[in-house]
């Protein structure tokens, strides 16, 4: 199923932030939102993963690393961020840094178009997003259609990319969620003022 078709109805509804959920990872949604969203994700063995276009490039991340996939929202500048950090956007009252691919990766800067989507994944210390220009696909990959890289194998700026999947001729790198979060400007000293403020 097309991207297109997965977000048809969903660009339609927006929540009262303006902001417009293309896939919400819940096992508590109604039967009509599942309806509403016509979700590709069929009972399988394996691991389910989300498929995303980042400028020519495809790669797969974990459906259990991800809470929802939402439209672009206004994503406001930081100043002095590092090259990985697009900026902050507010969603549900909830402040999280987005990471961009193509920054992290010295691809062109590109634009936003109606198929890009931020993929919104949740840590113990906080939510951040992953902007990414197009979601094309979920399957179910088995772990033998999956191969570790050796940490050395890319370059300093893949580093994030700690798996391949293989089927057929499609090879598509598997981006690991602990490598994203060292990514972000999350420490301890952050929780830890956090935690006196309050």
């Amino acid at each position: 199923m097309r991207a297109e078709t997965f977000f048809r109805a969903a660009e339609e509804k927006r929540g009262a932030d303006g902001t417009a959920t293309g896939w919400a990872n819940t096992e508590n949604s109604s039967n009509s939102s599942r309806d509403l969203l016509e979700t590709p994700l069929h009972v399988a063995t394996g691991t389910q993963h989300v498929g995303f276009r980042v400028n020519e490039e495809e790669f797969l991340l974990a459906v259990s690393c991800v809470r929802e996939i939402i439209m672009v929202p206004t994503i406001t500048f930081v100043p002095r961020a590092t090259d990985a950090i697009e900026g902050i956007l507010a969603l549900r009252g909830e402040i999280m840094p987005v990471l961009n691919p193509r920054r992290m990766w010295g691809m062109p800067r590109g634009g936003v178009t109606p198929q890009s989507r931020v993929i919104i994944m949740h840590h113990e210390l906080g939510g951040f997003g992953l902007v990414v220009d197009e979601i094309t696909d979920f399957l179910s990959l088995e772990d033998d259609e999956i191969e570790d890289v050796p940490s050395n194998f890319f370059s300093q700026e893949f580093s994030v990319v700690d798996g391949v999947a293989k089927r057929g001729d499609r090879v598509r790198g598997v981006l690991g969620f602990e490598r994203l979060v060292r990514l972000l400007p999350f420490t301890e000293e952050v929780v830890i003022n956090d935690s006196e403020e309050g």
